[in-house]
């Protein structure tokens, strides 16, 4: 394969971008130090090339159009509103790759051999990378800080209290920790969905997540994991069954909760031991604060039926806002996605949700979605999701779901086997 070719720029794009993601902070050190740091946006670049390349190569049909069509949309909305192209331009470079993956969603199916080296280096650099994290204290990326168009933008990671003391969330070779995990949480979601040794998989997955003490991935993951482990006491169906119900129930918890929130008060003064106050803290915070705070702030600077276009809303708002100051912590998925398109975010997830309960799982890939589906939105619960690498698998998923059919497969029934991955087509 050529993968430098124009036929293959997209999926060129797709392995550099998982590359130099899964080494961002080392890889940012670098060339910070030898004062060439502009270039970690050569990545950006390449998505940019390869949509276009995608587009003039490719049948543009109706749903290509649509996406297009409400991103320029957005786009617009987002510079009318903060009237600052750097904030625009932050968001931006967000969405570049959810729209990749929704152009190259059948070729990234149909290649998905090809991935699995690249799936497997994304989980071992990410792992050996949260190892790295744990064994010692002063990697010298923990506080790099980067100036950007007048900014500093720090990446040194969080820190957490518990029971008196301070503990460093370990973010490994990523420059958050709740990404360091989401990434894991994917590439052992491809190893459950492909690979026989789920078991294996689980557990190491189970364990690396649980390093970065993000605790929404913790909690997806070990649902997801239980089920691939427990798989031998019960039929194909079954687990299938378990985890469409598990893609309801975050939804559900997803959009509900902000909502929720409006009219909801502080919930800390039940709290009264340091165990629960460190598993619901956040919690509190995200119900009192984070919540509200970010559905006034599009009511208030914005439009509650659109609301405030690409670059209006999260980090990119912190930073770069040159009228209002909000908070980057939004932390919820769908808050992000009402504050970028509007009301249309509230039909956006139920219709893909629907789409996911109706969808028949009859190969690997639908087996892949539906984790990802449910990782995706079980995370999207306590988080933004707005790093990069979610963005891209999410379009992969966005654009599977508004498929009529996204598989011609001659698969035996599927449903009936006993392995979340055994004897069914295999991409191999």
């Amino acid at each position: 394969m050529h993968i430098l070719s124009l036929k293959n720029l997209d999926f060129f794009a797709v392995y550099f971008y998982f590359i130099t993601l899964v080494t961002e902070a080392p890889l940012r050190t670098a060339l910070d130090t030898i004062g060439l740091f502009p270039l970690i946006y050569i990545r950006e670049l390449f998505l940019v090339i390869a949509i276009f390349s995608y587009l003039l190569q490719s049948h543009i049909d109706s749903k290509v159009i649509y996406l297009l069509l409400g991103f320029a949309f957005f786009l617009l909305e987002g510079i009318l509103f903060t009237e600052n192209i750097f904030q625009v331009m932050a968001s931006l470079k967000l969405f570049l790759p959810f729209i990749l993956g929704f152009l190259m969603m059948n070729k990234y199916r149909e290649r998905c051999s090809e991935l699995k080296k690249l799936y497997l280096f994304i989980f071992f650099t990410t792992a050996l990378g949260l190892v790295l994290d744990y064994m010692f204290d002063d990697l010298p990326w923990k506080t790099l800080s980067i100036d950007v168009a007048g900014v500093s933008i720090e990446e040194q990671a969080g820190l957490i209290s518990f029971d008196g003391n301070t503990v460093s969330r370990l973010s490994g070779f990523m420059r958050l920790h709740n990404v360091a995990a989401t990434v894991i949480s994917y590439a052992t979601g491809w190893a459950l969905a492909y690979r026989t040794n789920r078991v294996l998989w689980a557990i190491m997955g189970g364990g690396f997540v649980s390093l970065t003490t993000a605790k929404a991935p913790i909690v997806v993951m070990l649902a997801i994991c239980l089920i691939a482990m427990i798989g031998g006491f019960f039929q194909q169906k079954r687990r299938i069954h378990l985890l469409k119900g598990m893609a309801l129930f975050f939804t559900v918890l997803m959009i509900g909760l902000p909502l929720i929130s409006l009219v909801f008060g502080s919930i800390i003064n039940a709290l009264n031991t340091e165990t629960l106050l460190f598993l619901f803290a956040s919690f509190d915070d995200r119900l009192v604060n984070s919540w509200p705070g970010s559905m006034a702030f599009i009511a208030d600077y914005g439009n509650v039926v659109f609301g405030r276009g690409i670059g209006g809303i999260g980090y990119a708002v912190a930073l770069f806002d040159r009228f209002v100051y909000a908070s980057a912590n939004v932390d919820n998925f769908f808050v992000t996605i009402y504050g970028t398109i509007g009301v249309f975010a509230g039909f956006f997830f139920l219709l893909l949700l629907y789409r996911m309960l109706i969808r028949k799982i009859q190969s690997e890939w639908d087996m892949f979605m539906l984790i990802l589906f449910v990782m995706i939105i079980g995370n999207g619960i306590m988080n933004d999701m707005t790093d990069q690498m979610t963005m891209l698998h999410f379009g992969l998923v966005t654009r599977y779901l508004l498929e009529k059919r996204c598989d011609d497969v001659n698969s035996k029934n599927y449903t009936s086997e006993k392995g979340l991955a055994d004897e069914i087509p295999s991409c191999s």
